[in-house]
């Protein structure tokens, strides 16, 4: 009544603005100034009019609330480019956590905000960030246990979901924090499909949060979870890179690091102490041939380098220290070098070989006697059968004590002053040989022995007298172990640099346990089976130190049951025999295989049997 007064209309036609069931608004037509009356005509037309302006009207009315709409999205995505922006260049978990907190408080204009990390295993959240609490009763929550089963913030936990309470009142699992807050708004942030920490907003008023407010929480904790993450794991693993620095300073080993580039990457302080190098410097960075060019590391890396292969050898440095180096390839790293000092015990050994080699020197003259008078008593006495059993046992006894003293003045002679006269050496002739020395006792347990040549092995260099011993002592371990009708081949063949020679047997085999030992000086297999074979367990010890010596590897794959393959390695005489030239290290793969079906030297196949 009031807008018809003020503006003067009398006679009237009124039409309502109607989209849907929905009022838009009124049309209103006079005709004061003439007062004719509107025609039926006339309504008509207003009546076709209204409909379109209602169109019309609701068409701006939603081209504008998309553009508002659109431009809130434009600003909403400036601010998480903004956000992530930040996040990405903090490392620190307190940094991200601090952000995350501050864009959230700023954009819904809630009155506290706590973040707690949530720990599964345990089944606790543990508030770490806060902002908008009694500075007293944070202190009393932050860093305490919460239970999983407590709260909304525990629900939220549980559950992965986001959720607004508008009236903390009516959530029986509400726990206040400030008892000031009317309503809730909990965020899990949500990583590999599980809530790995909880935004929880507080507001003083009812209804304080509207659903926009949680999808940009929402949407800023699936950005805040990666660098939450990330920034996890970047303080877990400085925290174990100060913890590796303080174990790398502290130990008497020296632990070198050579990148992939050449560089070095570390060079801890023992290392620095040993090679004299100024404890200063660093080093890391600079070139470790520069660094290390007049040490014997240099041409152990180069081989590594040049092989592929870890290499671990006994080096002696211009102080006479003994050191124990292992320089092993590390993946997507370079090379790692560590050396331990193995000076006092190489000192004992040493001494101990002395006192070996003393004594059984000097044990050597009676046993000569003892077994020269058991041969007189024999040929001047005439013995009943018990008689020749005692004198036989005596005599065997007299033998194996005598053979544990060549092995022991060996061990020692090679320990202490191995001297190689090296020399080109043919491998095939050198095999034939030593496998006619052994026909007797192959013939004695009706046993075969294949012997296979590939046609293209070239000479090697080496210590004739010390290539036969080694070949001797793997062939007499293959014989000992291997039972009657039993059967032994040997291949040789090329690899690389290095003449490769493979002895397998079909014997009884030897355990994982004991095949870690097997080259230790007086180890020997103690099994039901293996009691009543004679050996001093010096044998294999022997072969290892004289292949590494030569510059090769040796290696030993065996199945209980299945028999043994013992390989070593060889340089060829091309090759110069350069001190470092290790051979590869032979692999359990490569050891456990069939010897190779390579052509004979001179004929199909040599065999000694019955």
């Amino acid at each position: 009544n009031w807008l018809l007064t003020t503006l003067n209309i009398a006679p009237f036609y009124s039409v309502p603005l109607i989209i849907g069931d929905r009022l838009m608004g009124v049309i209103l037509v006079d005709n004061n100034p003439t007062g004719v009356p509107i025609t039926a005509e006339q309504r008509g037309l207003v009546d076709a009019l209204a409909a379109n302006i209602a169109i019309s009207l609701e068409n701006a009315r939603l081209y504008h609330l998309t553009d508002e709409q659109l431009n809130a999205k434009v600003q909403e995505l400036r601010v998480l480019q903004r956000i992530d922006r930040e996040l990405n260049t903090a490392l620190s978990v307190d940094r991200v956590l601090n952000l995350t907190m501050d864009w959230a408080l700023r954009f819904t204009g809630g009155h506290a905000i706590a973040l707690a990390l949530v720990d599964h295993n345990a089944g606790t959240l543990r508030f770490v960030s806060g902002y908008g609490y009694d500075p007293a009763h944070w202190d009393a929550i932050k860093n305490r246990p919460w239970p999983l089963s407590q709260g909304v913030i525990g629900r939220a936990a549980r559950r992965g979901q986001s959720e607004i309470t508008p009236d903390v009142s009516t959530d029986s699992d509400h726990v206040a924090l400030v008892s000031s807050t009317k309503s809730l708004m909990t965020v899990p942030v949500i990583r590999e499909d599980r809530a790995i920490a909880v935004i929880t907003l507080e507001s003083q008023k009812q209804n304080g949060f509207s659903e926009g407010n949680l999808e940009f929480v929402t949407r800023l904790a699936a950005h805040a979870a990666i660098a939450i993450e990330n920034a996890r794991l970047f303080d877990e693993t400085r925290r174990e890179r100060q913890k590796l620095s303080i174990i790398l300073a502290s130990t008497a080993d020296v632990v070198i690091v050579v990148e992939q580039d050449g560089k070095l990457g570390l060079v801890n302080q023992a290392a620095l102490a040993t090679f004299h190098l100024r404890p200063k410097d660093t080093y890391v960075g600079q070139s470790f041939d520069e660094v290390f060019s007049s040490t014997p590391l240099a041409g152990l890396v180069a081989y590594v380098r040049q092989t592929g292969q870890n290499l671990i050898r006994e080096v002696t440095l211009k102080d006479k220290r003994t050191f124990h180096v292992n320089v092993q390839l590390a993946p997507e790293i370079g090379w790692l070098i560590v050396m331990h000092d193995v000076t006092p015990f190489k000192r004992t050994d040493q001494l101990k070989n002395e006192l070996v080699a003393t004594a059984s020197h000097d044990l050597k003259n009676p046993l000569s006697s003892m077994l020269g008078y058991l041969e007189l008593i024999r040929m001047t006495t005439a013995l009943n059968a018990q008689g020749k059993d005692y004198m036989y046992r005596a005599q065997r006894s007299v033998h194996q004590m005598r053979t544990l003293i060549d092995d022991l003045l060996d061990m020692a002679r090679i320990e202490s002053d191995l001297t190689l006269e090296l020399i080109t050496v043919n491998m095939a002739p050198l095999i034939r040989e030593v496998v006619d020395s052994f026909s007797l006792q192959v013939r004695e347990k009706a046993m075969t022995i294949t012997t296979q040549v590939a046609p293209d092995i070239v000479p090697v260099r080496g210590d004739d007298k010390y290539l036969r011993q080694i070949v001797s002592n793997l062939i007499s371990n293959a014989i000992k172990y291997t039972p009657p009708e039993g059967h032994i081949w040997i291949s040789v063949e090329p690899c690389g640099e290095f003449v490769q020679v493979a002895i397998k047997d079909d014997g009884l085999g030897i355990s994982p346990e004991d095949q870690a030992h097997v080259f230790t000086r007086f180890f020997r297999v103690r099994t039901a089976e293996t009691e009543a074979i004679e050996g001093t367990g010096l044998g294999l010890a022997i072969v290892k130190r004289l292949v590494e010596a030569h510059g090769g590897e040796v290696g030993l794959e065996s199945r209980l049951g299945h028999g043994s393959t013992f390989r070593f390695t060889i340089p060829t005489a091309a090759s110069n025999g350069h001190p470092v030239a290790r051979a590869p290290q032979i692999t359990p793969e490569q050891a456990g295989s069939d010897p190779p079906r390579a052509a004979p030297e001179t004929e199909p196949e040599t065999e000694d049997g019955p």
